[in-house]
């Protein structure tokens, strides 16, 4: 116990001293530094004097001096493969109920699942990190996994420990008011590191309990939202370097409705910059977030743009783009989450965006799929080592 405590206070150390990169670079991360010295060690001279190289042992080493003990599967998984189970969402329905229950189609319709909170945490733990990009929709997406991962669908989409000496507020940012409030917004929970800054100022040994707050007894997860423009991710280089040291990270991304679904500009100015990168990277997951549908209520000066015709004209031509380079390249097709059928039938609060039902129904249907992406690879997720 007191070696491990003495090894994530060095963590917390290093963590403050890094100063401003703290935005980036989350504490829940520092047992990933344990790794460096014995993938530094396997390159160290040999008897001769030569120093070896060795990137082919790297996997093994990483295993090796990984110091969280990998879990059983604890749950049964999806029958159908991901990208067949990403098809029977984009074709599933509410069957004509309005905000009714969502159906994925035959024959994956037996792998709907309420993933429960440890059901959440184990998977998202099998990967070192993931990175929800985008625009509000996407913010809204981060809202919906984090009222999963802390089983809270009162108030989980927000910071509520800042509520403090705000009564009104505790009272009012409930339920559906989290996602279509604006006085709710500067509360939402943006990344598991808003978790560690909770604590800040406090001692290092109640950073070690908030690092197992989130997901008791299981290595917690490393999920940060970003804005499509904000400078983190318009950094190439920071985005290879976190790929770099994070191979096994989960993008999920979806971008348009601030191009007035252009989709020759989305490519252009955004697809085909970032693509490359995620591409350089054999072990991420990437998966492109369609547009959803359109509210019955978009403001009408909106709908040659953003309305049903434009959204589905800008999710063909994705849907296009993604299989023309997979054909031209050879790669691996573009995993594409499908979400307009999702949404035709449920209520917007503004014609655009939607509420708490619809994106938590997001996070459980995206939980299922990276579920059978990880069982398809073989890999677990991992829990807290015995002696914490």
């Amino acid at each position: 116990m007191l070696a491990v405590l003495s090894f994530l206070l060095l963590c917390l150390a290093n963590v403050l001293m890094r100063g401003s990169q703290v935005a980036t670079i989350a504490l829940i991360e520092c047992p990933r530094l344990a790794e460096a010295e014995p993938q530094k060690a396997a390159g160290a001279e040999t008897a001769g004097g030569k120093r070896e190289a060795a990137s082919s042992d790297v996997t093994n080493v990483r295993a090796a001096a990984d110091p969280w003990p990998q879990m059983e599967y604890t749950f049964p998984g999806p029958a159908c493969p991901p990208m067949e189970w990403l098809e029977a969402v984009r074709h599933g329905s509410r069957r004509g109920v309005w905000n009714g229950t969502f159906f994925a189609d035959r024959p994956c319709e037996a792998d709907l699942r309420v993933h429960s909170a440890s059901e959440a945490c184990e998977i998202l733990s099998t990967f070192d990190s993931v990175l929800i990009i985008g625009d509000s929709f996407e913010r809204q997406l981060t809202g919906g996994f984090f009222m999963v991962l802390r089983d809270n669908f009162v108030n989980g989409a927000l910071k509520q420990w800042e509520f403090e000496g705000q009564p009104d507020i505790t009272e009012f940012c409930q339920g559906e008011q989290q996602f279509d409030e604006r006085a709710c917004r500067p509360f939402w929970v943006h990344s598991t590191r808003d978790f560690a800054g909770r604590t800040a100022e406090l001692s290092a040994e109640v950073h070690v309990h908030w690092l197992n707050f989130m997901c008791p007894g299981v290595r917690p997860p490393q999920l940060d939202f970003l804005h499509w423009r904000h400078p983190t991710f318009m950094n190439d280089k920071w985005l290879r370097a976190h790929l770099l040291d994070h191979p096994r990270t989960v993008v999920l991304h979806g971008v348009g409705l601030h191009m007035d679904l252009n989709a020759t500009l989305t490519i252009d100015t955004h697809l085909r910059r970032i693509l490359p990168l995620l591409e350089a990277s054999p072990q991420a997951e990437h998966v492109w977030i369609a547009r959803h549908a359109p509210g019955r209520n978009k403001p009408a000066q909106f709908l040659q743009t953003q309305g049903t015709e434009a959204t589905l004209r800008f999710n063909d031509a994705l849907q296009r783009f993604f299989e023309a380079r997979t054909r031209a390249q050879g790669r691996p097709r573009v995993p594409v989450f499908e979400t307009y059928n999702l949404t035709v039938e449920a209520t917007s609060f503004d014609g655009s965006h939607y509420g708490q039902q619809v994106n938590v129904e997001k996070a459980q249907l995206l939980l299922t799929y990276l579920d059978g992406v990880r069982r398809q690879k073989g890999w677990h997720g991992k829990r807290w080592p015995e002696a914490v």
